[in-house]
């Protein structure tokens, strides 16, 4: 049963310029930057249709909960974004699906364009591109469903928005994507259709600038005389057809002068279509610095033109040097939510580095809180914990350098942010608006993040300044790492008296002497008979990495969970150590398929767990059955169909092979009529 629970009255939205609230249609200037809300959008439109009146006081969700706006094309208009506002409780950011549909005689029809949007504000508007624009004729009727993830366990804590002056317009609720729609929603949703309207008419854009250095990856930052290749997305997002359009190509090198130029003519891709495109030259760089390199495109008839250039800024030259992907100036400022953080993130061009060095720009005077985090190559996200965090007194309206004690090692592949985490002091982070926006090119690696209910996101609006100085280090003394998968060993279930056995890499991250592991320290010290490694104790050279097992033997029915140090040599972690889990269980031998039918539907704990790289899954059907056994992501996104199709009644038994599959949590689902039932698996390699 769905539920509405009301907030209080949330403040005026900034909605007043080129929009009129008593029409159906609004249109808004193609820069705009601050439409619709108190917060900047990615990607603009220049028209949007909207039936909400600006406020916002009512939030509406439920299990399984989908809201629907139907909207009426007043001209011809082409869509190319959803923009909707929802308040989620508490601080959770669930995705959300957006479907867009044809009509059907007041229902829906033909499902136009569908994706899923990520990273959601957790109070705020969202706004999501669709994946190629959808173009409607004067009068057409299309309706936007905003709903759960396929797929996810559908009680999404995400609620749409409904605005505090109900004209009833449009909205529409139902507990199922096809089910039956109440038109006793209490208001119109805030939920908005962007694009541009009239026709026909041309609008050629280029979208999006990268590179690609000596074949092979992008990168902002290269060495001298690597040879680049510069990629754009143009196309013609308008409604009028044209047969070609002119691309440009520049670079502008260290000095400002021009060093990089051509020149080509594009055959028009289908209308409303954008298509990706190489430079037909590469360029070779010779001096350090800062490059800028352009995509221009033109055409005679094309309408709007604020979106004809895209640009990319990368630098070239080795470490030591600053490393950033603003201009060395700020043109505005963000502030700092409760328990929320900005950050950017930064790959060598060398290893291995030190972190030794940050630089930022605040706004106001103050005590600042700003960390160095490494980014974990399995998540390809921030770490949960900060490598290096101190306070930064603000005493200057300019930039800000604080020195990192005890500089941060990053090494061979690795990546880390530098973020300005929130301190209750009146500062707000500064921000690098003049073209290009570094964290808005998708095709190159991640470089905005933010950190919001603690979890981090990908964060595309803009370029914080926030630097860091990257240097070489020659004589790192010892350093051990556990090279695992997973935050912590974990065996899970493991006979009793029988062993299960882990192998993981140890490196040393020195570069002088060896590492020396003379033995282990196990807490509570009773484990030291249940976890036993392979060795009594290990050497490992400078830079170089050694495998090693851990025979996991419980004796009884019991969970252990402890830890166990290494005792090294190290003179920066003497005691590294690393968390050790396991529960020990009764053997109970597999399923009789002679035995009687199964009384129940049953999914069993698949064995071995965790398993490395084959499990069987066992699980009971009382009666014949159409049976969906599906694996998932943790972001509930399906990963393999296990097994799929009529079934006998009886005990079965399956063999999955997760070889392809990168290791972690994972969930897999029985449905067997109207019987659904999911457990969690652990892949180790």
């Amino acid at each position: 049963m769905k539920s509405s629970r009301l907030l209080f009255l949330c403040t005026l939205l900034s909605l007043s310029v080129g929009i009129t609230f008593g029409s159906q249609f609004q249109i808004l200037t193609p820069n705009h930057v601050s439409r619709p809300g108190s917060i900047e959008l990615d990607d603009p439109q220049p028209d949007t249709i909207a039936y909400d009146n600006g406020f916002s006081s009512v939030y509406w969700n439920g299990p399984n909960y989908f809201a629907r706006v139907q909207f009426t094309a007043p001209t011809f208009f082409q869509l190319r974004s959803v923009y909707f506002y929802t308040n989620n409780q508490p601080m959770s950011a669930d995705p959300c699906s957006v479907w867009v549909h044809a009509d059907d005689n007041g229902n829906l029809g033909d499902v136009l364009s569908v994706y899923v949007q990520q990273n959601m504000a957790s109070g705020g508007w969202n706004d999501g591109n669709l994946p190629q624009p959808v173009s409607f004729n004067p009068g057409d009727i299309f309706n936007i469903v905003l709903g759960p993830v396929p797929g996810g366990d559908e009680t999404e804590n995400y609620s749409v928005m409904i605005d505090s002056n109900p004209t009833g317009h449009s909205s529409l609720g139902t507990e199922g994507h096809y089910g039956a729609y109440s038109p006793n929603v209490p208001g119109d949703y805030m939920i908005r259709a962007g694009g541009e309207s009239g026709g026909p008419y041309v609008d050629i854009v280029a979208q999006e600038c990268w590179n690609t250095i000596n074949g092979g990856d992008p990168s902002f930052n290269i060495f001298p005389n690597d040879v680049v290749l510069l990629h754009a997305e143009v196309g013609n997002l308008g409604t009028a057809d044209v047969t070609e359009f002119s691309v440009g190509w520049t670079i502008r090198g260290p000095d400002q002068t021009i060093v990089y130029t051509e020149q080509s003519t594009v055959t028009s891709p289908v209308t409303g279509q954008i298509v990706e495109l190489n430079a037909p030259s590469t360029f070779t760089a010779s001096a350090s610095g800062e490059y800028l390199a352009s995509c221009i495109v033109t055409h005679a008839e094309d309408q709007l033109q604020f979106n004809n250039t895209i640009r990319l800024r990368f630098f070239v030259g080795d470490i030591p040097r600053w490393f950033r992907y603003d201009d060395n100036e700020y043109n505005s400022h963000i502030g700092l939510n409760p328990n929320a953080a900005h950050g950017v993130a930064f790959t060598p061009t060398s290893y291995s580095a030190t972190v030794d060095s940050i630089r930022v720009h605040f706004n106001n005077f103050g005590d600042a809180v700003v960390a160095v985090y490494k980014i974990d190559s399995e998540t390809s996200m921030p770490e949960a914990e900060p490598e290096w965090i101190d306070t930064l007194a603000v005493d200057s309206m300019e930039w800000t350098t604080l020195v990192v004690t005890q500089p941060v090692e990053i090494y061979d592949g690795e990546s880390f942010v530098v973020a300005a985490l929130y301190s209750g002091e009146d500062l707000a982070l500064g921000k690098d608006d003049s073209p290009p926006n570094q964290a808005g090119i998708t095709h190159m690696s991640g470089v905005g993040w933010a950190l919001e209910g603690g979890s981090w996101f990908e964060d595309d609006g803009g370029n914080w300044c926030l630097q860091a100085f990257i240097d070489t280090s020659s004589a790192i003394p010892p350093s051990p790492v556990f090279d695992t998968d997973v935050d912590q060993l974990d065996f899970g279930h493991v006979f009793i008296d029988s062993s299960l056995t882990i192998s993981f890499w140890i490196a040393n991250r020195g570069h002088v002497d060896d590492l020396v592991i003379s033995g282990f320290t196990y807490l509570p010290p009773s484990f030291s008979s249940i976890y036993v490694f392979d060795q009594a104790q290990y050497t490992i050279a400078a830079g170089e990495s050694l495998q090693v097992a851990l025979t996991c033997t419980p004796h009884a029915e019991l969970i252990y969970n402890g830890r166990v140090e290494l005792l090294n040599n190290s003179l920066n972690d003497p005691a590294h150590r690393i968390t050790l889990l396991s529960e020990g269980i009764v053997y109970t031998a597999a399923p009789d398929y002679n035995s009687d039918l199964p009384a129940e539907f049953a999914l069993e704990q698949n064995y071995p767990n965790p398993f490395n790289p084959s499990t069987r899954i066992d699980f009971a059907l009382p009666q014949q059955s159409n049976v969906r056994l599906t694996l998932f992501n943790t972001l509930g996104q399906q990963v393999a169909p296990i097994v799929q199709g009529t079934m006998e009644a009886g005990f079965h038994s399956v063999s999955f092979d997760a070889s392809e599959l990168s290791a972690g949590l994972y969930f897999y689902r029985l449905e067997a009529g109207s019987f659904v039932q999911t457990r969690k698996m652990m892949l180790l390699k």
